[in-house]
């Protein structure tokens, strides 16, 4: 799959090496090239800069989709790997109202839930399962919010090969494509295998034409007679650039904004796993997290990969502790220069640390309120990690993937 969302975009390389060893000499190796051709040091990776690019967030000097796009690629994620496609939110709820108003709350989906949370009555039959099963083997969701086959089924018209190679050479049935935007929130908030997020196609315009069936592809007809071609639209949306246009407002709403720290909590923070993924109800089948493929038996890493690859997996955690909420009115403007939020975190970061309060596994507490910051590692052991990309990408004279 590309690696850009327009022709305009570079394209980047994605590695995926069958051991943490293996990259990490793969990546030894790029960097004493890149130090050699460009008699310079690399870049940091694109994690080094977290809080950075938190607190300039919070202040309004980037907006939430390119926060959420870096987020994305600190975290592993990649549009050159289905199994770990970047990851957006649902953040509207109305797809039937004949005009969309931003300034109305009840038009937003609430951010502080995830998407198999969202319907109470679908959460109390998860939740009876979930009580059921063995405590060390307990889930919530035995579906996850990203996975290979939700990202073939969004992308269906500009990339049809995908579906062809996750369907055995052929279109899924009609019914159970995307056909409507209205039909795939309904499926996401009540049925019981759909808790599929977004994709970051729905909030670039540029992209809009992927809800369009441009290569005229036979997608059949469902079982009301309807013929499958372009995807059906909400009622307030006038085409599908005005469609993406108008979910990219609501993104960088200031309603979207003041939820979206909760969000992030639940996919990249301190609520992605265990106990705190538990109790709030953000609980994954076992598949979905991370494992630790070294020494394991050729046979049971196939097959735990194979799970990886048909289930998705959860990202990189990036914060151990609550995120940050962004600031009042950063919605609307900058609140703050660069040159001057960048001197005090400097100014902060040469301070004296203050004496640890607890410890914190694997990770390393932010200062200046910008959440604690978990350590890097790799999102998929082997995987090219976004230290590994962002020293590829310097290397080939190219920014990092989804921004930097």
């Amino acid at each position: 799959a590309s690696t850009r969302l327009t022709p305009d975009d570079p394209e980047t390389l994605h590695l995926a090496l069958s051991s943490h060893g293996s990259r990490e000499q793969l990546l030894q190796a790029i960097e004493r090239a890149a130090a050699a051709h460009r008699r310079s040091p690399l870049p940091p990776p694109p994690e080094a800069r977290l809080r950075e690019k938190t607190e300039m967030w919070r202040h309004g000097l980037i907006d939430n989709y390119s926060y959420l796009s870096y987020l994305n690629d600190a975290a592993g994620r990649s549009l050159s790997d289905l199994t770990q496609y970047p990851v957006f939110p649902w953040v509207l709820k109305d797809y039937t109202s004949k005009t969309l108003d931003l300034e109305d709350a009840a038009a937003y989906r609430d951010l502080s839930k995830p998407v198999g949370a969202l319907d109470a009555d679908r959460l109390e039959g998860f939740r009876e399962r979930c009580a059921s099963l063995e405590p060390e083997s307990r889930f919530l969701y035995g579906t996850h919010y990203s996975a290979p086959a939700f990202v073939a089924f969004f992308l269906l018209r500009v990339a049809p090969e995908l579906t062809l190679h996750l369907h055995g050479g052929r279109f899924d049935e009609p019914d159970r494509q995307f056909a409507s935007i209205q039909d795939a929130w309904a499926s996401a908030l009540k049925n019981n295998t759909d808790v599929k997020e977004l994709i970051p196609q729905f909030y670039h315009p540029p992209s809009a034409g992927f809800l369009i069936n441009g290569r005229g592809l036979e997608l059949g007809e469902t079982q009301s007679g309807t013929a499958v071609s372009d995807v059906a639209l909400p009622p307030w949306a006038d085409s599908p650039a005005d469609f993406v246009t108008q979910c990219r407002a609501a993104l960088e709403s200031e309603h979207c904004s003041s939820q979206l720290h909760l969000w992030i909590d639940l996919i990249f923070g301190h609520l992605q796993r265990g106990d705190k993924a538990e109790r709030a109800d953000n609980l994954f089948c076992p598949q979905c997290y991370s494992a630790d493929y070294e020494g394991m038996p050729p046979e049971e890493r196939r097959a735990m990969e194979a799970a990886v690859a048909e289930f998705g997996q959860v990202p990189l955690q990036l914060f151990v502790e609550p995120h940050p909420p962004r600031l009042a009115g950063a919605s609307r403007g900058a609140l703050t220069s660069a040159t001057e939020l960048l001197a005090r975190l400097e100014r902060e970061n040469d301070a004296p640390p203050p004496l640890p309060t607890h410890g914190i596994s694997g990770g390393i507490s932010g200062g200046g309120g910008g959440g604690g910051l978990a350590g890097p590692g790799s999102a998929v052991p082997g995987s090219a990690s976004s230290r590994s990309a962002a020293a590829m990408a310097a290397l080939l004279g190219q920014p990092s993937p989804l921004g930097t």
